[in-house]
């Protein structure tokens, strides 16, 4: 006895390819008519007719203003012009309906704006990459910074997105937002997302969700350091899906590798005051200085060649993967443990960027003062040197220095071998 089907009515097939074609099908039901079509030449004609009419009716819309009226293709002869017929609607079919049902399609709907930028912001979509200005919009696709930009995203919900410099990620909004951050660093302010949906950030070595809060991302060759102000961020590492929560005033470093411990650590971002010694000798990526271990400091080295400068240089906290050694704040105060051999003209210059790691300030050097070479020679002495003694070093006069981070400091005489030994350095606030 045959078997029957609900296909086996046409009115039934009718309606079920006209919501194949809408895109309301089912997996399952979509895979029953593909076996119909497969082993029933009448309905796969049925499908060529329907598919061609589609494709008719939005051809004779584009064209002309003229009402359209919808009619039965001839019958085909041959099984052979049938199938080629078929082929032919389903390559239609495949354009018209990703391309002219789906309106508005996901990927084509505004999904932010660049509220600043320091110059354009590559956009690339489909392909092709366009330059995108202050205000201009974005949908899904990939913006890109180069080496000397940074920008502001503003997304439609209100969250803002801080480029740096350097900076690639994809962005999508389908409902959910979602980040691929594929190299450089980004700052976020995330209003609450909607419930179940959170935003997702995905870099080289983690998954990051955000339900909404403010924080610091920066992906570096084997690692993504999170940088978290305010709310609290789950993190889970793909190498061994280890998770994690990051609160306020935290952050966590993820490598690839599962047999690194996942702890938090304190924030850098937010840290208000720094010290250094040199007991034991400098710390690990310390950029400049000889270690003296009978007296614990390090002795002042050439830092130029062919220059007469001998510096104690800190590491710089940037390229290390750290946002910054300190924030500085108008009370904040520079006090440095040192001696000198022989009378030499002592700057203090602090690299700086701003709090939230988006770019490069400038570097701010401390005034000369006329006692310094007034002090004694081959004694320790602990200089202070308040935040307002500091000015730029660029043309920059109405640049305000409290506010940003500090990310390097360098501790220099201008004389050679002037004998500069330096004990410890401390950026703090004054109680």
């Amino acid at each position: 006895m045959k078997s029957t089907s609900p296909y086996d009515d046409r009115q039934v097939l009718w309606e079920s390819l006209t919501r194949y074609i809408a895109g309301e099908c089912s997996a399952t039901e979509t895979a029953a008519l593909s076996t119909v079509l497969e082993n029933d030449p009448a309905a796969c004609e049925l499908f060529v007719e329907l598919t061609t009419q589609c494709v008719l009716l939005r051809d004779l819309t584009q064209a002309s203003s003229e009402p359209v009226t919808i009619v039965p293709l001839p019958a085909r002869r041959k099984r052979t012009l049938l199938w080629t017929f078929a082929l032919a609607a389903s390559v239609a079919l495949a354009f018209f309906v990703g391309r002219q049902w789906s309106v508005p399609e996901e990927n084509q709907r505004e999904i932010g704006r660049i509220e600043s930028a320091s110059a354009v912001v590559q956009f690339v979509r489909d392909g092709k990459s366009i330059e995108l200005s202050v205000g201009d919009a974005f949908q899904t696709g990939t913006l890109a910074t180069d080496a000397m930009e940074t920008a502001a995203l503003r997304l439609t919900d209100g969250t803002l997105l801080s480029l740096g410099t350097d900076t690639e990620l994809e962005l999508v909004d389908d409902g959910r937002k979602q980040i691929d951050l594929k190299r450089g660093t980004f700052t976020a302010d995330v209003v609450p997302q909607p419930p179940g949906r959170p935003m997702l950030i995905h870099t080289p070595t983690a998954e990051i969700e955000v339900v909404g809060t403010s924080f610091s991302l920066a992906v570096e060759p084997r690692r993504t350091h999170l940088d978290v102000d305010e709310g609290l961020v789950r993190v889970r590492r793909l190498a061994d899906d280890a998770k994690v929560e990051v609160p306020a005033g935290r952050e966590v470093r993820v490598s690839p590798d599962a047999g690194d411990p996942l702890q938090l650590g304190a924030s850098t971002r937010s840290s208000a005051a720094w010290r250094v010694d040199f007991a034991a000798g400098p710390p690990p990526g310390w950029d400049a200085g000889e270690w003296v271990p009978e007296n614990g400091s390090l002795r002042a080295v050439p830092t130029i060649e062919g220059r007469r400068n001998h510096a104690v240089i800190s590491n710089n906290a940037w390229r290390d993967g750290d946002h910054s050694l300190v924030r500085l704040f108008d009370d904040s105060v520079v006090r440095v443990t040192l001696r000198r051999q022989k009378p030499a003209t002592l700057d203090v210059v602090l690299s700086l960027r701003e709090a939230d790691g988006r770019s490069f300030v400038g570097n701010a050097f401390l005034r000369n003062r006329r006692n310094w070479n007034e002090l004694p020679v081959g004694e320790w002495r602990t200089l202070e040197f308040p935040l307002s003694e500091f000015v730029p070093m660029r043309d920059a006069p109405s640049l305000r220095i409290d506010g940003k981070a500090v990310f390097k400091i360098s501790i220099t005489t201008r004389q050679e071998a002037a004998g500069l030994e330096v004990k410890d350095i401390e950026i703090v606030r004054r109680p």
